[in-house]
């Protein structure tokens, strides 16, 4: 049974790309979930999860013991940029996330929960842009085959009918920032990934869209449907972070744009 993470929380705090970025959780985000008082943290993806690097291991080692020391805890959907080899060769709780730390949750691709009322519905992954700079398989600066959302995993998450809130990395091709609308004129797969978020975004309807993976704030609403998409930016900005009050699903602290 989960000990850490509590059956209902009434608030969250909701981070974009974190990056394995120790500053930015101590300066900024551990902050602010004190601040607002929060029952815990949703990330959006690019967490850091590279266990098999130094580095990594001793993020989540530090993180973890924040986590205790504040009595919070956190549930990241994955991004590009982690180790999906080793994430997939950690159990599945009975509750259907897998443990990272005792305190540190992935949300896999098509797992749903219900906070206050409110359907969850996680769906991790993206293209990575930079990925000819990288090998593969390589470790924190690499990439993995598995980055990228998959028709199968998409039609997954869609099988289980609606959701209020989509928790995705890469943002819905109906709703890409500006810096992706650039990419897209030029790589297909980036498109191709916008694509399937927005399928699922199609499918289930969710009021509340929240994503990260382009490091730049927004805030829209999904054309042709009521979602309103919210991006997050990245570690060491501004807008990298809001509080969002259930079961209303309102924001307590947006971003500055």
């Amino acid at each position: 049974m989960p000990v850490h993470i509590p059956d209902d929380p009434s608030r969250l705090l909701v981070a974009g790309d974190t990056h394995g970025n120790c500053l930015h959780w101590e300066d900024v985000l551990l902050p602010a979930a004190q601040e607002h008082q929060v029952g815990g943290i949703v990330q959006l993806g690019d967490f850091g999860y590279w266990p098999l690097t130094g580095e990594g291991r001793d993020y989540l080692a530090w993180l973890s013991s924040e986590l205790d020391n504040s009595d919070s805890w956190i549930v990241f959907v994955d991004g590009n940029h982690e180790d999906h080899e080793a994430l997939r060769k950690l159990p599945t709780r009975p509750d259907g996330f897998v443990e990272v730390t005792d305190r540190i949750l992935w949300a896999p691709r098509g797992h749903r929960w219900t906070w206050q009322g409110v359907r969850f519905l996680a769906l991790g992954g993206a293209y990575s842009i930079d990925r000819r700079d990288r090998k593969l398989d390589s470790g924190r600066w690499g990439w993995f085959k598995e980055e990228v959302i998959t028709p199968e995993q998409a039609k997954r998450a869609i099988a289980g009918g609606p959701a209020d809130v989509l928790l995705t990395h890469d943002a819905p091709a109906g709703a890409l920032p500006t810096l992706a609308g650039m990419l897209t004129r030029y790589d297909p797969y980036t498109l191709q990934s916008a694509r399937q978020v927005q399928e699922v975004g199609e499918a289930t309807k969710p009021k509340l869209l929240l994503h990260g993976h382009w490091h730049q704030f927004q805030q829209v609403t999904l054309p042709g449907q009521e979602t309103e998409v919210v991006g997050l930016s990245m570690d060491g900005t501004e807008q990298s972070w809001l509080v969002l009050d259930l079961p209303g699903l309102q924001s307590t602290h947006t971003p500055m744009t």
